[in-house]
């Protein structure tokens, strides 16, 4: 909300958001016995928080270059940090962009006492993310305490502030893509919609598989089927993920200078899943069924 009309040194947020889903679906009988389907769906999270106005409300309390535009969208009031006292919260900006994509392709087949089915799933997963942290005053108090003398207590703290002597300062900024630069950097409820979203993120996902339901006898099915799966590994949207080397003490940035794009990072790539199950049905009233599936777990 905009608190300007309580307190003019207040600025608050402004949250939007806007999710549109679309999707197209078609079904052919190519004979008596063999039937395929497909889809194709596509989703767009676009959320964004921000100030409701472009100026620097830095300015307003005397702080010079407050704002870091246009590398920082932030315009808000700096949080000032003074221990002890609670003055005043963070206000930070947040855009997140998440378009995804997913195609699935389905092929069933009839031949006698079988039942074939096989298909292909393959999903698009994109994160376009702007988001910073407000910028930050601390006042600890120390430059208000007698050398030798006691720590600092509240009122050492809060007579720091009243001076504007801070112990530290912070401030972020997004760093642009490889080659890239702050173009399209807008604060968006200013009316023209920021397209800076340079924390990004890439993934790939692919699933095919076979199944065929088997009528045995007139009282036994059996559906025997398996599964592959693979997962990408992650990536940006100008070089690959970030790897911390612990034996170097080093952060690696994948496809960039000596390092591969997955910086020798390997991903599964047999995670085939075979599931049978039975059925059995002893009379007209009555089914017994049994089951077995092996599924590949994912951790984060």
């Amino acid at each position: 909300m905009d608190g300007s009309e309580i307190n003019p040194l207040s600025q608050g947020r402004v949250f939007d958001s806007f999710v549109n889903s679309h999707s197209i679906g078609a079904t052919s009988i190519l004979s008596s016995n063999f039937v395929v389907d497909g889809s194709f769906g596509f989703t767009k999270h676009d959320v964004n928080v921000f100030p409701p106005s472009a100026e620097c409300y830095g300015n307003r309390f005397g702080i010079p270059n407050a704002c870091q535009p246009p590398y920082s969208l932030d315009t808000n009031v700096p949080d000032m940090t003074v221990t002890g006292w609670v003055l005043n919260g963070q206000s930070p900006i947040r855009d997140y962009v998440d378009p995804q994509w997913q195609f699935v392709g389905n092929a069933g087949w009839t031949r006698g006492s079988h039942n074939i089915k096989f298909g292909l799933d393959y999903i698009i997963l994109n994160q376009d993310h702007y988001e910073t942290q407000a910028q930050s005053f601390t006042f600890n108090g120390g430059v208000t305490t007698i050398p030798g003398g006691a720590a600092a207590n509240n009122f050492n703290t809060f007579a720091s502030f009243l001076l504007g002597m801070p112990s530290a300062r912070t401030g972020q900024v997004m760093t642009p893509l490889i080659g890239g630069d702050a173009s399209g950097a807008s604060h968006s409820p200013s009316g023209t919609r920021n397209q800076f979203r340079p924390n990004t993120l890439r993934n790939r996902n692919v699933g095919t598989y076979i199944r065929d339901q088997w009528n045995i006898t007139p009282k036994i099915t059996a559906s025997v089927g398996v599964r592959w799966e693979y997962y990408s590994l992650p990536a940006r949207a100008d070089h690959g993920i970030e790897v911390y080397d612990f034996a170097n003490n080093k952060l690696l940035i994948c496809g960039v200078g000596p390092n591969d794009q997955n910086c020798g990072i390997e991903v599964e790539k047999n995670l085939f899943t075979p599931r049978l199950g039975i059925a059995y049905r002893p009379m007209e009233d009555l089914v017994i069924r049994a089951g077995y599936s092996r599924n590949p777990q994912s951790n984060n």
